[in-house]
């Protein structure tokens, strides 16, 4: 049988972590709401859409598998 253990819902909410390096201080933010779109070409990580529409690739981050986010939301 084929390993599936990590595909994730398409289209569900996940938060990325932030590198420390991003952090401006202890009370800023330490991920970014995003929406799963994929697997990366590479298989060692997970394809997210930012609220900038941009694409970011992540193998750092923790998966909502019952919140879809809308469109409205980003």
């Amino acid at each position: 049988k084929p390993h599936v253990d990590y595909l994730r819902v398409f289209g569900c909410l996940g938060y990325v972590y932030l590198n420390p390096e991003e952090h401006a201080n202890k009370l800023t933010l330490r991920s970014h709401a995003c929406i799963h779109v994929g697997v990366s070409d590479s298989g060692n990580g997970y394809k997210f859409l930012t609220g900038d529409w941009k694409l970011k690739i992540t193998t750092n981050m923790v998966f909502d598998e019952m919140m879809f986010p809308k469109r409205h939301m980003f």
